[in-house]
C-alpha cells in the first residue's frame, strides 16, 4: 500500500511561529454551574467553625498506625482468603511486633 501523498498547498500550509507573550486571553465569565459551590473562608464564619471544631491531634486516631492496620485487615474476609489461598503474593510481615498481610509482587 503506497503512502499518502500531501499536496503542496498542504505542505505549504504547516503552521506559523506563535509569540505566547502577546496572545490575547479572553477574560474568564463563565458562571459556577448549578451544584457546585466554591468557597472563600473569609467570607464565611461559619465555615471556619466547622473545621475548628476538631478533637486535638492527640485524641484523634490515625488510621495509618500498625495496629488500626492491623484491625481492618483480621477484618477482611478477602484478605485473608487471599492469605491462605495464595502465600506466593500474600505474606504476613512483623511490624513492631504486629503482624501485617504484604503483598509481594513477583516480577518474573
Amino acid at each position: 500500500m503506497a503512502s499518502p501523498t500531501v499536496s503542496a498547498k498542504e505542505a505549504s500550509d504547516k503552521g506559523h511561529p506563535i509569540n505566547f507573550t502577546k496572545i490575547d486571553i479572553p477574560k474568564d465569565t463563565e458562571e459556577i454551574p448549578e451544584g457546585e459551590t466554591f468557597l472563600n473562608i473569609d467570607e464565611d464564619n461559619q465555615m471556619i467553625d466547622c473545621f475548628l471544631n476538631l478533637p486535638p491531634l492527640e485524641q484523634m486516631a490515625n488510621p495509618i498506625m500498625i495496629i488500626n492496620i492491623n484491625n481492618h485487615q483480621q477484618a477482611d474476609l478477602e484478605l485473608q482468603q487471599a492469605l491462605q489461598a495464595d502465600p506466593d503474593h500474600y505474606m504476613l510481615q512483623n511490624m513492631n511486633g504486629i503482624e501485617i498481610v504484604v503483598y509481594h509482587m513477583c516480577i518474573c
